[in-house]
C-alpha cells in the first residue's frame, strides 16, 4: 500500500491499480458540470501522462491534470487513492475505510514537509485538492476537516502570490477554492457569541481579508468553466450579493437613523446594480473537440440555471432582509419582486427537467430554490427527489447536509415558525456546507 518513490504507474500493486482505475473511470467524469464517459477508459496506465499534452485540461481537470502527475508523485498518488478509496466507502464497501485513512495518514504526513520545500508547487496544489475533495464527500456539518484545507489553500495563495494566468493547474486551485469558499458562505452565517453559549466552528477568514486575494476573486471570465458549472465572473457576482447582505444585516448594529438611512440607500443602489450585471450576463462556451454539441446545450443550461438562481439568491439577502429591517411591512415593489421571483424559480426547475439527469453542479440552485421558493407539495417533491439522485451517485457528505437544511427550514415554514430573513432560515444547520 505504500507507492514510494513510483515514477511510472506500470508497477502498481493490484489494488493501487484498482484505486486509480475507479478514480479516473468512475469519479473523474463526474466531476466536471455536465459528465461524460471518461477518454481514458481503453488506455494502459503507463500512458496518462501524455494525456496533460494532448488534451484540453480545462474540459476535465481533474483527469487532465492531476492524474498525469500522479505518475512522478507518491503524494499526489497517494491523495488520489485515499480520495477513491473513501468513495468506494460512501458507496457501502466499508473494507475501503481503513484503506483510505492510510493513504490520507501518509499524505498529511508528507505534506508539511512538501510545503516548506515547494520545488514541485504543482504536486502540493494537486495534493491539496486531492485532500479537500475527500473531506467535502466525507462531511460537510460542524467541524469539517474540509475548512482546514481551504484555510491552507488560502494561505499558500498569498505566500505564492499566485496569479490564474500562471498555469492551467494554478488557475484550477485558484477556482478551485475560491468557490468553494463564496458558494458556501452562502449557507454559513455568523453568529453573535452574545447571544449563545455553543462555541461555533472556526471559519476560514473572509476571501476579502487579502488584497491580492481579492484581486483574485475579482475574475472578469465570461467563459463558462466546466467544474464550476457557469463563469468565474458568475462566481464573483455571488460573493459581492453575500458580502452585501452581511452589511445590510449588519444594519440592525446601527444606532443613528440618520446613518441606517444612508447606509440602506446605498445597499439598494448596490442591489440594483447586482441585479442588471446578472440579467446582462452572458456566459459563453468555447467549443472544444472533446466536447459534442449535444453536451454544449446542456453545459450552457446548468449555466443558465446557476445565473437565474443568482437573481433568487439577491432576493433571499436583500429583499427578504428588507421585510426584516422593516418589522414585516410589505410594500408593492417587493410583491411585484417576489411574484418575479417565483416564476424564476419555476423555469429553473423546467431547466432542470430538461436536462437528461440531475448533477452536482446543481446542488447550490437546488439549495437556494429549496429554501426561498418551494411552497407546494410538487415543487418540494421535485426538489426532494433531486436530491436523492445525487445521493445515490456518490452518497455525498455535502448531498446529505444541503438535503437536512432544505427539509428542516421546510419543517419550521409547515410549523409556522419559519423566518423571514436568509440569515434566521440557514442560522446553526450548516455552518461548514460545501455547495460547489
Amino acid at each position: 500500500m505504500e507507492p514510494e518513490n513510483k515514477s511510472s504507474l506500470a508497477n502498481l500493486e493490484p489494488q493501487e491499480r484498482e484505486l486509480l482505475l475507479y478514480f479516473i473511470n468512475s469519479i473523474c467524469p463526474v466531476c466536471v458540470c455536465y459528465p461524460e464517459k471518461s477518454k481514458l477508459s481503453s488506455h494502459p496506465l503507463e500512458s496518462i501522462d501524455s494525456f496533460r499534452y494532448k488534451l484540453n485540461p480545462e474540459t476535465n481537470p481533474y483527469l487532465y491534470l492531476i492524474v498525469p502527475l500522479a505518475a512522478g508523485s507518491a503524494m499526489v498518488l497517494n491523495s488520489i487513492l485515499a480520495a477513491s478509496a473513501y468513495q468506494l466507502f460512501l458507496l457501502g464497501k466499508k473494507e475501503f475505510e481503513e484503506i483510505s485513512e492510510t493513504y490520507t495518514k501518509q499524505v498529511l504526513g508528507e505534506l508539511p514537509h512538501a510545503i516548506r520545500d515547494i520545488h514541485n508547487l504543482d504536486e502540493v496544489l494537486a495534493t491539496i485538492i486531492m485532500l479537500c475533495f475527500k473531506e467535502i464527500s466525507s462531511n460537510c456539518g460542524s467541524g469539517a476537516q474540509w475548512t482546514t484545507h481551504l484555510a491552507q489553500a488560502k494561505e499558500l495563495l498569498k505566500e505564492t502570490r499566485m496569479r490564474t494566468n500562471e498555469n492551467p493547474l494554478s488557475k484550477f486551485f485558484t477556482r478551485y477554492f475560491i468557490s468553494h469558499e463564496v458558494m458556501g458562505e452562502t449557507a454559513w452565517v455568523g453568529e453573535n457569541h452574545s447571544n449563545y453559549s455553543v462555541p461555533l466552528p472556526r471559519l476560514p477568514q473572509p476571501i476579502f481579508d487579502d488584497p491580492h486575494l481579492e484581486t483574485l476573486r475579482n475574475d472578469g471570465d465570461t467563459r463558462i468553466d466546466l467544474v464550476l458549472g457557469c463563469s468565474a465572473y458568475l462566481i464573483s457576482i455571488i460573493h459581492r450579493i453575500s458580502m452585501l447582505g452581511k452589511c445590510y444585516e449588519d444594519l440592525e448594529l446601527e444606532t443613528s437613523q440618520v446613518s441606517r438611512d444612508a447606509i440602506e440607500t446605498e445597499v439598494w443602489i448596490r442591489r440594483e446594480h447586482l441585479h442588471r450585471e446578472i440579467q446582462e450576463l452572458c456566459q459563453e462556451f468555447e467549443s472544444t473537440p472533446e466536447v459534442s454539441d449535444e453536451d454544449a446545450h446542456y453545459i450552457e443550461t446548468i449555466a443558465e440555471i446557476k445565473r437565474l438562481t443568482a437573481i433568487i439568491y439577491l432576493f433571499a439577502r436583500i429583499d427578504l432582509e428588507a421585510v426584516y429591517q422593516h418589522d414585516g411591512i410589505i410594500s408593492k415593489s417587493f410583491h411585484k419582486r417576489h411574484v418575479d421571483t417565483q416564476q424564476i424559480s419555476k423555469h429553473i426547475v423546467s431547466l432542470m427537467r430538461s436536462l437528461p439527469d440531475i448533477y452536482m453542479s446543481l446542488l447550490w440552485p437546488l439549495f437556494v430554490i429549496g429554501i426561498v421558493s418551494t411552497v407546494a407539495d410538487e415543487d418540494r417533491w421535485f426538489v426532494l427527489n433531486a436530491f436523492t439522485t445525487l445521493q445515490k451517485t456518490r452518497e455525498l457528505g455535502s448531498v446529505r447536509t444541503a438535503c437536512s437544511v432544505v427539509t428542516s427550514v421546510w419543517k419550521e415554514k409547515d410549523l409556522g415558525c419559519d423566518h423571514i430573513r436568509w440569515r434566521d432560515m440557514i442560522r446553526g444547520k450548516a455552518s461548514t456546507l460545501s455547495l460547489a
